[in-house]
């Protein structure tokens, strides 16, 4: 999430095929409404793709570091699935669904996340910088060094 504007189509698509997939479980959730075309991803350029996507997601992201009872904005994404693993040990994955918008496939990440660690979500564990729109979560932890400075 911190280094995606810098992103090209080749940065995208390793991450989409590797750490992310990695990351994920393929399976499906309810159908969403067909895109309209002015929607389709081939009607924008990347850049314009990874900067909607980061938008919505430090969006979520901010709303819940300004106030923890919009933790439920977050973990109510669609997209993240409870599972049990070999071991027995309960825990939520994201899921890849096919044709799904990157900003939903961000967002499944930190939702998976914040159900497996929901306190660090909590009480001001979530911070995004006001300067660099750095996004760090860990609660009890520092925000940017950016707000640090005084920015």
């Amino acid at each position: 999430m911190n280094g995606s504007p810098a992103w090209d189509k080749a940065e995208l698509a390793a991450w989409l095929v590797g750490s992310y997939r990695d990351a994920t479980w393929t399976g499906s959730y309810p159908a969403r409404p067909p895109r309209s075309v002015s929607e389709s991803p081939r009607a924008k350029v990347l850049g314009d793709v990874i900067a909607e996507a980061r938008w919505r997601v430090l969006s979520i992201l901010e709303s819940v570091a300004l106030d923890s009872r919009a933790i439920g904005r977050l973990t109510s994404h669609r997209a993240v699935q409870r599972f049990i693993d070999p071991r027995g040990i309960e825990g939520y994955r994201p899921i890849d669904v096919a044709r799904m918008r990157l900003a939903d496939r961000v967002v499944s990440l930190f939702a998976a996340d914040a159900r497996a660690r929901p306190r660090d979500y909590a009480r001001g564990g979530v911070h995004v910088c006001s300067l660099c729109e750095r996004v760090t979560i860990q609660n009890g932890g520092t925000p940017c060094k950016c707000t640090l400075r005084g920015g």
